[in-house]
């Protein structure tokens, strides 16, 4: 299995009324699941019949909070940088 920390992490969120997520205000408190961040992930280590092993790092499941924003749209935009090798 890959290291999930490669394919979704450093994401911002943008909440608001515009279809365009540039145009929406950010969600405080990002970038969210930060590599560089130990608290945001655990190490796991599963054997489970079927599934294959795996031992390294998650991220945090379950995690809600409260940033008091209203918008009729919400975009998760994610820092592929560390994939493309370039700024993106």
């Amino acid at each position: 299995m890959n290291d999930p920390k490669k394919f979704f992490q450093n994401y911002e969120i943008y909440i608001g009324d515009s279809p365009n997520w540039a145009d929406n205000p950010k969600v405080p408190g990002g970038p969210h699941m930060r590599t560089d961040d130990p608290n945001s992930y655990v190490n796991v280590s599963y054997n489970v019949p079927g599934v294959p092993s795996y031992n390294g790092p998650m991220w945090k499941f379950g995690n809600e909070v409260w940033c008091n924003m209203e918008g009729r749209y919400m975009a998760i935009v994610a820092d592929l940088t560390h994939l493309a090798g370039q700024s993106y």
